[in-house]
């Protein structure tokens, strides 16, 4: 997020929104996944909890590796091959070249390649609980890849080229490190791995479900960009990026917590410790509440102050705060009702969610199109909002009907609507109370103690939460 206003310098907003078109990319050709990865988490998870000699995990470690670095290759050289219709079809430049457009569009097929081999390694590293060690790796390589984009673009050329060639290097880079990562920390089997189709066979239906929201998820989190894509000029795609990223702020914080208690629920619900399962499920959901809605709360209320800071541009700020504001609402929805989805797929379940997709997968393209056509990037940011609505009024329900059935009203009140109205509230106040024409330094001090009020409040009214900042002065033995 700091080398954001760097990019938009050196590279310039029509460029940036280029960084769109990959997200977009990288949604839609994910759906080849096929929902494996999710799978290898799943079964990770579960065989850590048994007395397992690691003879499966690493069969089914070399049955996904042949599966998917075979379509990393395939994915990449189709996407290469297409470098040059989405320049000259999709994309509306008004400045950029398309030659520079189809060679990183090239350089994206790679970075989009490499994501699945990636994606393989990073679920059996958080199906064995390993979210430290994968921490580490992504951290690191994310602070080289930012800082050497920069370099590159600064020092050598400020070519949007350049720029995705570096991220494709690196992320290879990524991909090599946390495959031999896992390997090292996987159990030593009595006799070498080896494919074996029949662990495939075992799995298919499980793994089908999975795909199946893949599909109906991507459509409904991506439709916006590749439509907007297409719909808009680049420069104004570029705002909507932009306010994308805002919003991306939450999934730094929302998806530390869902991988972690992801393999958690399967654990639990794996040995049966019903009340323990429980437990850890509204402790999970009140934790998920307690970071994520102070900084949703912040940064829809003080989007355009906070963009003004940020990019020291005001027009910027004027063009994108609304979006900003409305995204990271949707995205905030989105993440409050994650964990009940993902106790859905725990319990082995996926289809659960298969209905609510379903549903807004039928609204969403005519949807976003009315709006975008008679209220620009900030009616496609309204659509998103209510689409993340539906999650929470109908997947919860639809969850609850089949796990932990008696704690559905338990998760609505003290797990979603008391945190939400009392972080909303919060936040509402001190933007109202906001003096007029502060300087840099008095707005970031006053957002950072109103963003501290509502943290602070929103800890207050959450039970969990409480008993946890006690167990602080009082350490406690148990477990989450």
């Amino acid at each position: 997020m700091l080398f954001v206003p760097m990019y938009l310098h050196f590279l310039g907003a029509e460029a940036f929104g280029l960084v769109g078109i990959l997200t977009a990319l990288q949604a839609v050709f994910g759906l080849f996944d096929l929902g494996i990865g999710a799978t290898l988490n799943r079964e990770m998870a579960r065989l850590s909890a048994t007395a397992s000699d690691g003879m499966r995990e690493r069969d089914l470690l070399k049955t996904f590796e042949a599966f998917y670095w075979s379509l990393a290759a395939a994915v990449g050289l189709v996407i290469m091959m297409l470098a040059g219709t989405i320049a000259h079809r999709w994309v509306h430049a008004q400045h950029l070249a398309t030659s520079e457009i189809t060679r990183s569009v090239a350089f994206m097929g790679c970075i989009v390649a490499f994501q699945f081999p990636f994606a393989l390694y990073q679920a059996g590293l958080l199906g064995r609980q390993r979210q430290v060690m994968l921490n580490v790796i992504t951290v690191s390589i994310t602070t080289v890849r930012s800082a050497g984009a920069i370099l590159i673009i600064w020092r050598v050329a400020p070519l949007v080229e350049l720029f995705f060639a570096w991220q494709a290097f690196v992320m290879l880079i990524q991909v090599v490190i946390t495959g031999l990562v896992l390997r090292h920390d996987l159990p030593r089997p009595p006799q070498p791995s080896r494919v074996r189709l029949s662990l495939i066979r075992e799995m298919w239906f499980f793994s089908a479900s999975l795909a199946g929201n893949a599909v109906l998820g991507v459509l409904l989190s991506q439709s916006d960009k590749m439509l907007l894509a297409r719909l808009l000029p680049l420069s104004q795609f570029g705002y909507y990026t932009l306010a994308g990223s805002i919003a991306a702020i939450l999934w730094y914080v929302i998806n530390p917590i869902s991988t972690a208690f992801y393999p958690r629920f399967t654990q639990l619900l794996h040995t049966g410790d019903e009340s323990r399962a429980v437990n850890t499920y509204h402790r999970a959901c009140q934790v998920m509440a307690v970071v994520v809605l102070p900084v949703a709360a912040t940064v829809a209320m003080f989007a355009h102050p906070l963009i003004w800071v940020w990019t020291r541009n005001p027009a910027l700020a004027d063009a994108t705060a609304l979006t900003a504001s409305l995204l990271v609402c949707g995205t905030a929805l989105n993440g409050l009702s994650i964990l009940p989805v993902l106790l859905g797929v725990a319990a082995g379940f996926p289809y659960i969610i298969t209905a609510t997709n379903m549903v807004a997968a039928a609204m969403i393209v005519p949807a976003i199109f009315y709006a975008t056509r008679n209220f620009g990037i900030s009616g496609a940011a309204v659509v998103w909002v209510v689409l993340n609505c539906l999650y929470i009024l109908i997947a919860v329900p639809l969850v609850h009907g089949r796990v932990m059935t008696g704690e559905m009203w338990r998760w609505y009140g003290s797990d979603f609507a008391v945190p939400v109205l009392a972080a909303a509230a919060c936040g509402g106040l001190a933007r109202l109370l906001m003096p007029s024409n502060l300087t840099v330094a008095a707005t970031v001090a006053y957002v950072s103690v109103a963003a501290t009020v509502i943290t602070v409040t929103t800890a207050a009214v959450l039970p969990h939460i409480r008993t946890m900042a006690k167990g602080f002065m009082v350490p406690s033995a148990e477990p989450l």
